[in-house]
């Protein structure tokens, strides 16, 4: 156990150096820099990329060509890329930032792909630009090739290109493992754990099964079950989420003075512990906004050079819509789902029993949401399962809404202290356990959807975790015969599938810790490439720009 908590704490610290403000502002810098040298590409031409990639799903399909046939088309690409991105970030990620950063981390989250829009266009652009064919004649690019042959084609960088590829790919190996893999896994484990009781383990084994299918099926089995699986779940999640929308339409000023006032408190700004919060708020807006969204990463690139579109520009924009999707979106829905479900304040006069300044628990007779007054601090909600559907609460020292939430379960003595119903009756045979992740958001949907929604999310989460399974087996696939030769690849198929496994049991904070790391690591070598060659990606734009846009 002290070992363990041992390296616990390496991983936290490792976590907190990665993700220092030296990684947020090269962060920063580099979207500021690719928006302002396209001349901001993602607002003043935004009918033009949106009629270049949602605008022709409802036109006509190309045919692929002969030639073409060991391809993916652009659309198979994109959703492939999708798959990777539209996962448990947007769900599981959204609810951890608020949870730990407060509703300002939201805020932060659409900075980020603001500008992360044209990071993730010039990722695109140069990954196209100089992708090359290998033995089979299948397409290959990625940040790798754009960090050897473009930035280390510069006079007196060769060796400084060689060598950040060789890190860049080193780094997207295990970020395949954390991120795309069992982050993704940990969270189908819990999920089917606590809806159908059926080991963590036993969902590992068969979720690597059925992933040894796809993955061994190569490049065009993955594009072609991407491209049924990600409309159809996107379009399901996002009707939920705008039901719950226009069903809590009143509480929209109430969730955007929340985010807008906890990214930018005054108090938080002048306290030092406050300016600490801030600095939380803000890093983990821009750590769970990339991890939803990749914009930086690198990873999407490789998927997207694998296509068969001709123009950078044309699959780039599809990167800036995966942005604006992924995070602006998706990620902002689930925001208001959590925000206006399940902590709009409201004024309570009723309900509340033996209420004072040493109550631990009050109960609460009616179906109350929000934020309770109790002495100095603010009460939580509890989501509990009980018969009579009593609805607890619990005093929190910080006015972030999400921090320890709990849910009741089972049969169990509670050593926490007594809690009691709406008539002033100990229940002494209860166990607290923390809601975390996906279980707000699948909360918030019971209570304004009923019980089938739950149900249908936890589907809808299980199918998006595991499409960010098999796409990012193929991003950490590339990395590997870049270093090593495609004669190898078995060896990484057979470790990633070892790895799903591995995630189905680890602990879910210590899985996104390690995630985070490589996330930021990986980012590293790929911003400076980008910073390198973008005077490659201007020259580019600026030239379809004037052949396509008068």
């Amino acid at each position: 156990m002290k070992m363990y908590s041992l390296i616990q704490k390496c991983i936290e610290k490792l976590g907190g150096f990665v993700w220092g403000l030296p990684t947020l502002f090269l962060i920063v810098i580099t979207g500021i820099g690719m928006s302002r040298g396209n001349r901001f590409f993602q607002f003043r031409h935004f009918s033009h990329w949106m009629k270049n990639t949602i605008g022709t799903l409802v036109g006509k399909r190309e045919t692929k060509s002969k030639s073409d046939i060991r391809e993916i088309s652009g659309f198979q690409a994109v959703c492939s890329a999708l798959a990777s991105t539209i996962g448990t970030g947007n769900i599981s990620g959204v609810a951890m930032a608020i949870a730990t950063g407060g509703p300002g981390a939201v805020f932060w989250m659409w900075v980020s792909a603001l500008f992360g829009m044209m990071t993730s266009y010039s990722e695109i652009v140069l990954g196209m630009h100089y992708r090359t064919k290998d033995i089979s004649g299948r397409w290959c690019g990625g940040p790798m090739y754009y960090l050897r042959d473009g930035l280390g084609k510069r006079k007196g960088m060769r060796y400084v290109g060689k060598i950040l590829a060789v890190m860049f790919c080193i780094f997207c190996i295990f970020a395949s493992f954390g991120m795309g893999n069992m982050t993704q896994v940990n969270s189908i484990s819990k999920i089917i754990r606590s809806d159908y009781g059926v080991s963590s383990l036993y969902t590992g084994i068969f979720i690597a099964c059925i992933s040894s299918f796809i993955i061994f099926g190569g490049i065009k089995r993955i594009g072609a079950i991407m491209e049924k699986f990600v409309p159809a779940m996107s379009v399901f999640y996002i009707a939920c989420t705008l039901m719950i929308f226009l069903m809590n339409f009143k509480s929209i000023p109430y969730v955007f003075t929340s985010i807008f006032k906890n990214a930018f408190s005054t108090r938080s700004i002048l306290g030092g512990a406050g300016g600490l919060a801030i600095k939380q708020s803000i890093s983990l807006g821009f750590k769970r906004g990339i991890f939803s969204n990749e914009a930086g990463l690198g990873s999407g690139v490789i998927m997207h050079a694998s296509s068969d579109t001709k123009e950078p520009v044309i699959q780039g924009m599809w990167g800036i819509f995966s942005v604006f999707t992924d995070t602006i979106v998706i990620c902002t829905l689930t925001a208001f789902v959590i925000l206006s479900t399940t902590c709009r304040p409201v004024t309570i006069s009723k309900g509340l029993e033996n209420v004072s300044d040493n109550t631990t628990y009050v109960s609460v007779k009616d179906d109350v949401k929000g934020e309770i007054p109790l002495a100095d601090t603010v009460a939580n909600p509890i989501f509990v399962k009980s018969k009579k559907g009593e609805m607890l609460f619990k005093p929190s020292d910080t006015n972030y809404t999400y921090t320890n939430i709990m849910a009741l379960k089972g049969l169990r003595e509670d050593k926490n202290g007594n809690i009691t119903t709406d008539k002033n009756v100990p229940v002494t045979r209860v166990v607290l356990e923390e809601v975390e992740g996906a279980s707000l958001v699948a909360y918030a949907f019971g209570l304004k959807l009923g019980k089938w929604s739950e149900k249908l999310l936890s589907v809808s989460i299980i199918l998006f975790a595991f499409s960010t399974v098999i796409g990012w087996s193929y991003y950490g696939e590339k990395a590997w015969e870049f270093l090593f030769g495609s004669s190898f690849s078995a060896i990484y198929k057979m470790l990633y599938i070892f790895c799903i496994v591995l995630g189905s049991v680890m602990s879910l904070k210590t899985v996104w810790e390690i995630s985070d790391i490589f996330n930021g690591l990986m980012s590293v070598p790929n911003l400076i490439g980008l910073i390198g060659c973008s005077s490659v990606v201007f020259k580019i734009t600026d030239e379809y720009v004037k052949r396509n846009i008068k």
